[in-house]
């Protein structure tokens, strides 16, 4: 993977990112990302358009995911989620469509919320360098004891 990373360090230094979580950012440093803002997350339109001003990707924690969903849709981009890990782009999948609520009472522990802040890292470079496919929605990473691809419409029965 640092191969990866650095044939596309040019890519990565261009490209600005949005997240609201402090080791997040540590770790998109670590892999060559330049450009990130790091902000605190707020249900106020108006404060998020101005932190998302310019960002080409936006990542949520545990946040309001379905504000998050409704603010990088009405922007016009890209989204990854955190209960599970998904790429939602702009004009695809709604949360609801998605149905991300079922999600909400997910817990996590120390190991397993750093697996996921890697997982969305990864996700952020497949989907800014397009050096592989990103999980698009409506498939997702799901962990729990394990670490799972879902689908997440077939799974909503």
């Amino acid at each position: 993977m640092l191969e990866k990373i650095g044939r596309y360090e040019d890519l990565l230094c261009r490209c600005t990112v949005a997240t609201f979580s402090s080791p997040l950012s540590e770790i998109l440093l670590k892999m060559g990302f330049k450009n990130i803002k790091e902000a605190v997350f707020k249900r106020d339109k108006r404060y998020m358009k101005n932190i998302l001003k310019r960002c080409d990707l936006m990542i949520c924690g545990h946040q309001d995911e379905r504000f998050a969903c409704e603010m990088a849709s009405d922007l016009g981009i890209p989204l990854i989620t955190g209960k599970v890990i998904t790429v939602i782009l702009p004009d695809g999948y709604g949360y609801d469509d998605l149905d991300l609520s079922r999600f909400e009472g997910l817990k996590f522990d120390t190991y397993s919320h750093l697996i996921m802040r890697y997982l969305q890292a990864f996700e952020a470079f497949k989907v800014l360098t397009g050096a592989e496919r990103p999980t698009f929605a409506p498939l997702a990473i799901k962990i729990n004891e394990e670490i799972e691809m879902i689908d997440l419409i077939k799974s909503q029965s």
